[in-house]
Order: C-alpha cells, then sequence, then structure tokens
C-alpha cells in the first residue's frame, strides 16, 4: 500500500517538475535578453525615442492614441518627455512638470518609492520590481520579436506588463501595462536614435526657458 501511494505520489508530480522545469528555462531566457537590452541601453550616451501612447479600455470604451517625444541620458538619469501637450523633464535632482494650458510649472522631489509608471523610465521598467517570464516568438512584417511577460512584485496597481523586444538589433519595440481597473496603457516605439546631439537646457528649469510661468514648488 505504502509503495502504491509513493508511486502514485511521484506521478502525480511529475507534471508539476516538469512545468517547474520550463519555468525556470524561460526565466532564464528572459534574463538573459533583459540583460543584453539593459548592457546595450546604458552604454549611449543620448536617446532619443519617437512614440505612440495608447490608452484602451474595452468596458469604458476609451481607446485614446497619444504621441509622444523622450530624450534621455541613460548615465544620469536626465531626461525631458513630452507628451500630450505637457511636458516632464528631470535634471537627476528633482522632477519639472509644464503645463502648458495652465502656464504652471509644478517641481518636486524625484519619488523613487512611486507606483505610477513613468513613461520616461520606459526603457528601463523591466530591472526593478517584475518577475520575467519568457513567453514566445512573433513577427511583425519583416520584424522578429521577442514577448516577455513581466509580472510586479510590489507595484499593486498593474496586474502585469508585457515586452516585446526587436532580436535584431537587440531593442525594445513596446510596452503593455495592464492594471487593475481594466485599462491597457501601450508604448510602441516608431524611432529610436542612438547617441543624438542634445542641448543640456532640455534637462533643465530657467525663467530665460520658460519666461512668465508661476512655479509651484511641491518639494
Amino acid at each position: 500500500m505504502r509503495k502504491t501511494l509513493l508511486l502514485l505520489s511521484i506521478l502525480l508530480a511529475l507534471p508539476l517538475i516538469n512545468v517547474l522545469a520550463q519555468n525556470n528555462t524561460s526565466q532564464k531566457k528572459a534574463h538573459r535578453i533583459l540583460k543584453e537590452l539593459s548592457q546595450k541601453y546604458k552604454k549611449y550616451k543620448t536617446v532619443e525615442a519617437h512614440f505612440n501612447f495608447t490608452l484602451n479600455n474595452a468596458q469604458d470604451h476609451i481607446n485614446e492614441v497619444q504621441t509622444g517625444v523622450l530624450y534621455a541620458e541613460p548615465a544620469t538619469n536626465r531626461y525631458h518627455l513630452q507628451l500630450n501637450g505637457q511636458e516632464i523633464f528631470s535634471d537627476g535632482k528633482f522632477t519639472y512638470t509644464y503645463l502648458k494650458a495652465q502656464k504652471e510649472m509644478q517641481v518636486a522631489n524625484i519619488d523613487t518609492n512611486s507606483e505610477s509608471i513613468n513613461p520616461a523610465h520606459i526603457f528601463s521598467i523591466y530591472e526593478n520590481g517584475f518577475n520575467a517570464q519568457y513567453r514566445n516568438e512573433t513577427q511583425q512584417g519583416k520584424m522578429k520579436l521577442d514577448q516577455i511577460d513581466l509580472i510586479p512584485q510590489h507595484i499593486k496597481k498593474i496586474l502585469k506588463a508585457q515586452l516585446l523586444v526587436i532580436k535584431r538589433p537587440r531593442q525594445l519595440y513596446q510596452v503593455r501595462l495592464f492594471d487593475k481597473n481594466g485599462n491597457q496603457y501601450v508604448y510602441t516605439v516608431n524611432q529610436f536614435i542612438a547617441n543624438p546631439k542634445i542641448n543640456a537646457d532640455l534637462f533643465t528649469y530657467s525663467k530665460k526657458i520658460y519666461p512668465g510661468i508661476e512655479l509651484i514648488d511641491l518639494r
């Protein structure tokens, strides 16, 4: 009887062992791809990315598409984001949000504990707070892509994220975020420029660049 129960236990455990082995292989492949992506991105002195941002919510019949541009210095964490009539930029110490319609500039400390996903950090979103799993290989036109799923460890607002990474050259193509309210946030990179010449004024605030703007200090 004991031998029968032992054999039954082993047979029942075999599918689980197989799944765990597959998960381990999937994790290793995802981590390898993301490591290659991260190392390549950090070698750039500057980057310029033109992208589409889409917000979808089928239940609420929402389908909004916007275009944006990101300028960044990976080594310094300085960036400048232009999206939907507003600008968000950082000098590495503080974050500035320029609201054109309100003629208002908000300055705040950089919040490292925030659960919100900053579009300016979309190229490094996978580095902290997520478990990665390789899903499959897909193709769009002539472009071959690796799909990787990210499951958040601490970010409660996001259920999961999906990355599409171009195989050659290794480059991030799309990030898709799913939240608990049924929203899907999709960032699709249309053009990526490595090491462009960027004016340093893009990352800083001065009254000369933004005259007549009310500065609201939230620090």
